[in-house]
């Protein structure tokens, strides 16, 4: 969601078929999913909140250069 506008930017429904049926892979790869689709519209994420998934917070840092701000 864009903070300033409330507008929803983008929405992703995944399968477990597409996570080896694996219901745990589901928000990590739902999150990257959504990253790169923002990423190509050229849309610039400054902010994230999560539930502190702790495969979240890895990609972020490894694969779109966001510092963890976990307490």
């Amino acid at each position: 969601m864009e903070k300033d506008t409330k507008k929803i930017l983008t929405l992703k429904t995944i399968d477990k078929r597409m996570t080896d049926r694996k219901s745990g892979n589901m928000e990590k790869f739902g999150f990257q999913a959504t990253m790169e689709e923002l990423k190509e519209k050229g849309v610039t994420v400054a902010e994230v909140v999560t539930d502190a998934h702790l495969g979240i917070g890895a990609l972020m840092s490894k694969s779109f250069e966001f510092k963890s701000n976990l307490l």
